[in-house]
Parts: C-alpha cells; sequence; structure tokens
C-alpha cells in the first residue's frame, strides 16, 4: 500500500508541478491550496532518516479567508488484505480498513520573503478495523470458523504550528506539529461458531497525550 500511495503522490506532483510551470502568475496570493503527502522525499535520500515519512493524512485542502485567516481539511483512507484459501487446509482471510480525517482554523503570517509559519487548532477523527476469518475444511462436523475483529476509534484536539516554504507563488512545502489531547475507544471481538463458550468482546477507552513532530512534508498547488 505505501508503494501505490508513492506512486500516486508522485503522479500528482508532476501534475501540479506542470500547472505551476505552464501558467502565467500574475498576482501574489491565491485564496485555496490543495495538497499532497510528499512520502517520496525519503525514497530519494542515501541515509536512515526520519524525513518524508508517510503522514496520517494523504489529501489536504485548505480555503484562506480575509488576514491571513484559514480553514484546512485533510483524510486519508486505505483499505487492504490478505486471502489464504487451500483445499482440505484452513483458510485464512484478513482484511484491514482505515479512515483517517481532520478539520481545524488557523492563522497565516509572514515571516520573510518565502515564508510562512500558520498556526491554530484542529480536531482529528481516525477508525481503523481488522477483520481475521480462519475457516478450517478438515473440522468432522463441516468446515468451521473462528472470527477475531479488532476496531479502534481515535478522537484527538488541539494545537498546531507549521512552517512553509514557497517555491514560487503557486508551489510551496509544508510541515508542522501539534499536541493533542486523545480519546481512544477499542473493542475486541471474538466469535466461534464450533465453540461458542469461547466468544468474547472486550472494550478499553483511555485518555492520553499525542505529540505530532515536523517529520513529514506536504507539497501544496495554490489555486483560486
Amino acid at each position: 500500500m505505501p508503494f501505490k500511495r508513492t506512486i500516486l503522490t508522485i503522479v500528482l506532483i508532476q501534475f501540479l508541478a506542470t500547472l505551476g510551470v505552464s501558467q502565467s502568475i500574475k498576482q501574489d496570493t491565491f485564496s485555496k491550496s490543495f495538497g499532497v503527502d510528499a512520502n517520496f522525499v525519503n525514497r530519494f535520500l542515501p541515509f536512515e532518516n526520519s524525513i518524508g515519512v508517510i503522514g496520517n493524512y494523504l489529501f489536504h485542502h485548505i480555503t484562506y479567508r480575509e488576514k491571513g485567516d484559514f480553514i484546512r481539511q485533510a483524510f486519508d483512507l486505505s483499505l487492504s488484505g490478505n486471502f489464504d484459501k487451500r483445499e482440505f487446509e484452513v483458510d485464512r482471510n484478513n482484511t484491514r480498513f482505515s479512515f483517517d480525517y481532520k478539520i481545524g482554523r488557523g492563522k497565516r503570517k509572514n515571516l520573510f520573503k518565502n515564508g510562512n509559519i500558520l498556526y491554530g487548532a484542529e480536531f482529528q477523527f481516525g477508525y481503523f478495523i481488522n477483520r481475521q476469518k480462519i475457516v478450517d475444511q478438515d473440522d468432522l462436523n463441516g468446515d468451521s470458523f473462528n472470527i477475531n475483529k479488532d476496531q479502534n476509534y481515535n478522537f484527538e484536539l488541539g494545537p498546531f504550528v507549521g512552517f512553509e516554504y514557497k517555491i514560487n507563488n503557486r508551489i510551496s512545502l509544508y510541515t508542522e506539529a501539534g499536541v493533542y489531547a486523545r480519546l481512544a475507544y477499542s473493542i475486541d471481538n471474538f466469535e466461534s461458531d464450533l465453540n461458542p463458550e469461547f466468544d468474547f468482546e472486550d472494550t478499553n477507552l483511555f485518555v492520553t497525550n499525542n505529540y505530532d513532530f515536523p517529520a513529514s512534508l506536504i507539497l501544496f498547488y495554490n489555486f483560486n
């Protein structure tokens, strides 16, 4: 899945860069920005590092208002699975799905010619499910199955601060850090048709802090 994200990111970057170079730019400010996570950077650096790692959000959108105020949204989703089916053996099906979304408000201030600082507060939501089904075809009573399902709900709220470097009027790079109060709720469910006495469901709720450091880069294309 990360490899597919890298290919998609590179294609989008080439498209945005072509737009940025080909268009005649006569204004210094734009009202909207579309961004993609630039996780490809890490693949071109010849040493181990934390720069350019894959962030939680692949797509970003910012709407700028008066006096530097803005509203920002970002999301990402992922679907993957492993399906192992063999005659007269145990079948294993594993499906994973995740969705992440955030929305926030903030302000942008100019530091120097090509540099801006962005700060504000945002709300984040994340959902993840991993479902594994094991089917035993050799059971004397016919096919039997066990299903294990893990679900996680994540809610975060807190301030952020970031730095934007403008390559030109259309294209910019951005990174940020944030501190968030986190509420997480998890459900662990197990179901067996052959041994229902082993069925169970465990739930957990906890509150903690989460710190996001400026390890990922976002490439933005500015437009109206």
